[in-house]
């Protein structure tokens, strides 16, 4: 679900921990799903400000 939106950033590693853990779900891996949330969830985070600069650019050019 959500790693071929990560893949479209660029942010190759975390599409690939976002596979690996949607399919955990599927498999019902739930040890898998909680030793990799945390680190997943950081990776995310880490994104957060680069993409809200890249939206501020893409505003002040449409605007």
């Amino acid at each position: 679900m959500f790693n071929g939106k990560f893949e479209l950033t660029g942010a190759t590693e975390l599409s690939e921990m976002a596979f690996a853990l949607e399919q955990a779900g599927k498999d019902g891996d739930m040890k898998l799903i909680d030793s990799k949330t945390p680190e997943l969830l950081d990776m995310y985070r880490s994104l957060k400000e680069p993409l809200e600069r890249v939206v501020e650019i893409w505003d002040e050019q449409q605007g």
